[in-house]
């Protein structure tokens, strides 16, 4: 027989229901029977979302961009940037066979590399705050809002969060609903990383470009330059206050 129960949750976050046992009792409850079960179903537990309002300076975040990178070579085979004399170590399949053949000489053409216009919204989840469960809440219901707004303006998103075993960095680009559901999956179940694990996340991020890093959490990290790899970047801090606008941080 299924039937449906209501579970109280304390918190947010990414909760393991097991029944272990259950007592059956005729309709007038004259007898009953114990039995053993075994039954375990995950759920998430959603922050409260909050009304925010976001102002663009400018639509680079609404849409995706054509610009391209000038610091690393392209790979896109339909923006060619340029031609050049064939060096060693140029892929072969870059080369431009018709051109070269004219001109008695291998050319190569150069690609451009799209930065991607994106937002890049960043959970803080630093050991600090393990303690401190309405901190946790706070903080995973301001990620969540943020989330649910920049998508509600069609900003173009990736998250992402410190895993606490590793301590590199977990990054999602969130296109539609199944993919924000399965990111919130993970990101509620995250631990309370080890204290300065969350400064590994620049390794997993220097290869892309983003606009704007908003990064929400209980403090500013530590190597925050090296996260923000040239971008603009704004920490929401739970229960303090504090910016560094010589670095672009707010």
């Amino acid at each position: 027989k299924e039937m449906d129960f209501e579970v109280q949750s304390g918190h947010a976050g990414r909760y393991k229901i097991s029944v272990s046992n259950a007592v059956i009792m005729d309709p007038l409850m004259l007898w009953s029977k114990e039995v053993r079960c075994d039954g375990t179903k995950y759920i998430t537990v959603m922050p409260e979302l909050y009304e925010m309002h976001m102002s663009y300076a400018t639509d680079a975040a609404l849409l995706e961009n054509n610009r391209v990178s000038d610091a690393r070579r392209g790979e896109d085979p339909g923006d060619v940037r340029g031609i050049r004399e064939y060096v060693a170590g140029d892929p072969v399949r870059n080369i431009h066979w018709k051109l070269s053949e004219k001109v008695d000489k291998l050319l190569v053409k150069e690609l451009g590399t799209p930065i991607a216009e994106q937002f890049l919204v960043i959970l803080g989840n630093s050991g600090d705050k393990s303690n401190d469960p309405e901190a946790l809440e706070a903080i995973a219901s301001v990620f969540a809002s943020l989330i649910e707004t920049l998508r509600q303006d069609h900003v173009s998103l990736t998250i992402a969060w410190s895993d606490a075993l590793t301590g590199r960095a977990v990054i999602k680009k969130i296109n539609d609903e199944e993919d924000l559901k399965t990111a919130a999956d993970e990101y509620l179940a995250a631990p309370a990383s080890a204290q300065g694990a969350f400064a590994n996340i620049d390794r997993d991020l220097a290869d892309e470009k983003y606009p704007h890093i908003i990064i929400v959490g209980g403090k500013i990290p530590t190597g925050l330059e090296a996260i923000a790899n040239g971008s603009n970047v704004t920490v929401l801090v739970n229960g303090s206050s504090g910016s560094a606008t010589e670095n672009k941080v707010s």
